[in-house]
């Protein structure tokens, strides 16, 4: 009975943290889509750092409570560690333009992180069970989390809010 309630846990552990991380993947490509001054942005952002700075605490608790986790994910979590650094040193200094260089840091860490576990989710697809949700949403994701951000920016460039526009209401031209 011992064993069968320690596996239910890690199995419990395992989809809380994948099922958050995936959220926070989701998240990520929305918070660097569309930076604006808005409650629901903020919002997004305070989001980010709080499931970002949990989801490191119950994921180091499955790393050390499951050896087959902690073997597939071995890679990835250097990276996944210097981000939470380089976050937690943001939140505390200020993501301010003189510590870009840290927020890029913290973007390029979590981007190799994530690199390093899609590995791990191909051959848990191939495997098929439980974890065959995650394994088939991480790449999914891991991709909406860089390409939306870029189209969404794409857009914006070539569609500019009319907002931001100055007009010359005597000639009728526009800038």
């Amino acid at each position: 009975a011992d064993e069968h309630e320690s596996m239910m846990s890690k199995l419990s552990l395992r989809a809380l943290v994948g099922a958050g991380f995936l959220l926070l993947l989701a998240n990520t490509g929305y918070i660097a889509a569309f930076a604006s001054p808005t409650i629901f942005y903020m919002t997004s952002v305070l989001g980010h750092l709080v499931l970002g700075v949990l989801l490191a605490v119950l994921f180091g608790a499955l790393v050390l409570r499951d050896p087959e986790v902690r073997r597939a994910t071995l890679l990835a979590v250097l990276p996944m560690a210097a981000s939470l650094v380089f976050a937690v040193w943001l939140v505390s200094v200020g993501n301010l333009k003189e510590h870009a260089w840290v927020w890029k840091a913290h973007i390029i860490a979590s981007a190799v992180g994530v690199a390093a576990l899609l590995p791990m989710a191909f051959t848990w697809l191939r495997r098929g069970g439980g974890a065959r949700t995650f394994a088939m949403a991480l790449p999914i994701l891991a991709a909406f989390a860089l390409v939306f951000p870029l189209a969404a920016h794409r857009y914006q460039q070539s569609h500019p809010a009319f907002a931001g526009r100055i007009v010359n209401q005597i000639g009728r031209a526009s800038c």
